[in-house]
């Protein structure tokens, strides 16, 4: 789900969890679990819940062909 990966990337980017939460709009439902985490959660835990959303976002950036 992109939600996942939004709240990811944004969350790594320093974004507060407040804006990517208003920014998904109804969408943030998809990824409430996930924030919950980021949220609640130790610093391991956050860390963890992180990564394993931006390895799927590296690899999927990893898989694209170049368009230039």
């Amino acid at each position: 789900m992109w939600q996942l990966a939004f709240v990811a990337t944004s969350a790594a980017l320093g974004e507060p969890l407040d804006a990517i939460e208003a920014s998904l709009g109804q969408e943030a439902a998809r990824a409430g679990a996930l924030i919950e985490v980021l949220r609640t959660e130790g610093r391991q835990a956050r860390a963890r819940a992180m990564a394993q959303h931006l390895a799927t976002v590296a690899a999927d950036l990893d898989a694209m062909e170049p368009r230039w």
